[in-house]
């Protein structure tokens, strides 16, 4: 995790802008846990496991807005206008 750590430090502000937010906004929905999935995912790569965590949490805002994509993805959270 701290190969991920160190890569997401390396990327570009706009790159990780909503990852960031997410820390702040949600730290639940950003714990190592949740970092780890995508080291796994990534082949143990830090760099694109960092480039898939950032690319995640901008496809979560820009599918769900920036009200509701820090939000829990559950039907009392982020999903509950679908409810």
């Amino acid at each position: 995790l701290a190969a991920l750590e160190l890569a997401l430090l390396a990327l570009p502000p706009e790159t990780k802008r909503y990852y960031l937010e997410a820390c702040v906004r949600c730290p639940a929905e950003v714990t190592d846990e949740h970092k780890a999935a995508f080291l796994e995912t990534e082949q143990l790569d830090p760099h694109l496991a960092a480039l898939r965590l950032c690319t995640y949490w901008s496809v979560r805002v820009s599918t769900f807005g920036e009200q509701l994509a820090y939000l829990p993805m559950t039907l009392s959270g982020a999903m509950r206008q679908d409810v």
